[in-house]
């Protein structure tokens, strides 16, 4: 039975809960075993094959998420046409990526790790389109399941290989943990066709009408992902032209644990979208009250990481990385403002404004591109993490406002004080605490004191965000 958004959305929280305690067990490892200067090609390596990724995006899973709200009797058929699409445009990307790796120094000598990385991606882009099933089905929990799935998998070979490998190698080589990274997503997209909440096989052939529909509807999007993705990628790459590998070493890392926390807004954004796609306008009670639900939870997330951006990073990676807690802590403002951008972002897209958007990435590209350019020389990693931070708020700034002409809102004051003392107290509690606690203890204090504080003052009270728990 399809559940609630705020049932999905808890059942994402959960399952991101546990996910991203693998991932950071995965980044421990990753960091420990491959040192500053091999971690940087392997994020270098991974951010270029993203980039990548989304050339073959072609905008195919928010177009499949809109019309399986839409059309749910062809949902196999539409994902059996939407998945032709993309193996070709996968293929076509990847192969067309290879030719230009020669072109950042710092991906050289990487092109048999390049295609390891890119059976991964491929992976990961066919469970992306399956999420745009669970998520029109409401059934968040059989995704969750499966990227678990494919996390300990990924864990137990970034564990285990390097056992072997050192008897072999003088040093864990950076193809073996991409060859972990492609591990997982491959077990995760098995596990997610496993549980997929419709029987769906590739029918041969495609129907070539549908091709062409779907082609020119969704093209708005996929140049709406691409431009978001060079501006959210672009800079690991400018890094890598300018300073040495340590350094973009130090920056992935902050930028990885940033991406892990992404999720969450992604996954409500996603289960918002059929129901912020249907009727003639915009669902503003519904619109309001996850706007309340996303600063909420964006701030609290964004703040435990910025105030505890040393801790974590010593506990994960060790000393050698002490230089990415600054790092991490500027790009904690940057995560609460995509918390915010996702939700405008996601708006806009189920309301039919993809190009509007477009045009604003268009802007921001620029803008990001020229900046990090600029800085990137002087100041190195800084740099880059500011310049990240002044993208996301120019984006979203941006969006609000086109959100805002779709059906105007407004913040309640009394919320907002209320999530000012929230924040204050938080902080507060957190700095006192000792630095002998194990950086766990800190965490779960300081979440407890924010998640105490809020449900103490209201913030979110049962009557105000009622239409979040009404059934699809």
């Amino acid at each position: 039975m399809p559940q609630s958004i705020a049932t999905n959305t808890l059942v994402a929280i959960v399952g991101r809960v546990v996910q991203v305690a693998l991932g950071f067990a995965v980044l421990a490892a990753l960091t420990r075993f491959l040192g500053e200067e091999a971690f940087g090609q392997y994020a270098a390596v991974l951010a270029y094959g993203s980039l990548v990724l989304i050339g073959a995006d072609l905008g195919l899973y928010l177009t499949l998420t809109r019309r399986v709200g839409q059309e749910p009797k062809s949902a196999s058929t539409l994902l059996s046409d939407i998945t032709w699409i993309r193996l070709v445009s996968l293929f076509a990307a990847f192969f067309l990526g290879s030719l230009f790796l020669p072109v950042f120094p710092i991906l050289k000598n990487t092109l048999g790790v390049f295609w390891i990385a890119a059976a991964g991606f491929a992976a990961q882009s066919l469970s992306q389109l399956l999420m745009g099933v669970f998520q029109a089905r409401a059934s968040l929990w059989r995704a969750s399941v499966g990227d678990l799935v494919g996390r300990f998998v990924q864990l137990g070979v970034v564990l285990g290989a390097p056992y072997v490998a050192v008897s072999l190698f003088p040093r864990v080589h950076v193809a073996l943990m991409v060859f972990a990274f492609t591990a997982g997503t491959v077990a995760a997209a098995l596990a997610h066709l496993h549980f997929l909440p419709l029987r769906f096989r590739l029918h041969l052939p495609p129907n070539s009408s549908r091709v062409r529909e779907i082609l020119a509807e969704s093209w708005p999007a996929a140049a709406l992902l691409a431009l978001n993705a060079v501006y959210f990628r672009v800079d690991i790459l400018i890094l890598s032209f300018f300073r040495p590998e340590s350094e973009v070493g130090l920056y992935g890392l902050a930028y990885r644990i940033i991406e892990s926390a992404l999720f969450l807004p992604a996954a409500f954004g996603g289960l918002l979208l059929p129901r912020l796609s249907e009727g003639s306008s915009l669902p503003t009670a519904l619109f309001r009250e996850s706007l309340y639900m996303v600063t909420l939870i964006g701030s609290g997330v964004s703040l435990l990481l910025a105030l505890l951006a040393a801790p974590i990073i010593h506990f994960l990676s060790g000393d050698s990385f002490a230089g990415t807690a600054p790092l991490l802590a500027i790009l904690s403002l940057a995560l609460f403002v995509m918390f915010l951008g996702n939700l405008f972002g996601f708006t806009l897209v189920a309301r039919g404004r993809v190009r509007s958007l477009m045009w604003l990435y268009a802007g921001l590209v620029i803008f990001n591109v020229i900046a990090n350019l600029l800085t990137i020389p002087r100041y190195g990693a800084l740099a880059a993490a500011v310049v990240t931070v002044a993208t996301e708020v120019l984006a979203a700034a941006i969006a609000a406002i086109l959100a805002y002409r779709l059906a105007p809102y407004t913040f309640s004051s009394t919320f907002f004080a209320k999530l000012i003392i929230v924040l204050l107290a938080t902080t507060g509690g957190t700095l006192i605490l000792p630095d002998s606690w194990h950086v766990v203890a800190q965490a779960f204090i300081a979440a407890g004191i924010f998640g105490g504080m809020s449900f103490a003052l209201k913030l979110f009270d049962p009557k105000e965000i009622r239409t979040l728990l009404a059934k699809p």
